[in-house]
């Protein structure tokens, strides 16, 4: 019955997307090709290496901050 599909007055189901969902979708289908997994293979070389040298060489491991 109708009344197990929604609670509509209008009697329809309205299904929100954010406006970049879209745009989400497509990079997620992206990063499963072929060709970017190997780009994101290299990251761990390049990206990762540069949080990893600011946490050991520029004290960014720890903060001495609390809250907000």
């Amino acid at each position: 019955s109708l009344s197990q599909c929604t609670e509509s007055k209008q009697n329809q189901k309205l299904i929100q997307r954010h406006i970049w969902e879209s745009y989400v979708e497509e990079a997620e289908h992206l990063r499963h090709s072929n060709d970017i997994k190997q780009i994101y293979a290299k990251r761990k070389e390049t990206i990762e290496r540069i949080f990893a040298d600011a946490k050991e060489k520029h004290g960014m491991r720890w903060t001495t901050l609390r809250g907000l």
